[in-house]
């Protein structure tokens, strides 16, 4: 599956990679399966590594499926929002249409195009939660 995900207990956050070609299908078996998780607590931040995404086989007509689970999500682990790190341009265009669907959802969501930024994110997001 090129949709995995790992809970980083430092990061306080789940860390999903994304590879190769991604399709509209693992999208929603990786929400329902990270809503179900009994190992990922709940509060979390998701960060999305599209780094090594190849492809994006996604349509505008998964955004309403997506939608149904994503409030699930939300309310049964405390979904607080997703990080994109999307350094290619299309890696970038599809953060941006999932952005606007979560936006949509009331979900906060970020994306970042460099590295450097995004750690600069999570360092600030781990001590404004310590403060």
């Amino acid at each position: 599956m090129p949709l995995d995900y790992r809970y980083d207990s430092s990061l306080k956050a789940v860390v999903t990679t994304v590879t190769g070609t991604l399709q509209e299908e693992e999208v929603l078996t990786h929400l329902r399966k990270l809503r179900d998780d009994e190992e990922v607590p709940a509060g979390i931040i998701e960060i999305v590594d599209f780094s090594s995404a190849d492809d994006f086989a996604i349509r505008v007509s998964a955004a309403g499926r997506i939608a149904f689970v994503v409030p699930e999500l939300r309310e049964r682990k405390n979904y607080r929002g997703t990080v994109f790190f999307a350094p290619s341009d299309l890696a970038f265009g599809m953060a941006r249409v999932f952005q606007t669907l979560l936006e949509q959802l009331s979900i906060e969501n970020e994306i970042y195009r460099e590295w450097d930024e995004l750690q600069a994110f999570v360092t600030r997001r781990l001590e404004e939660e310590q403060a």
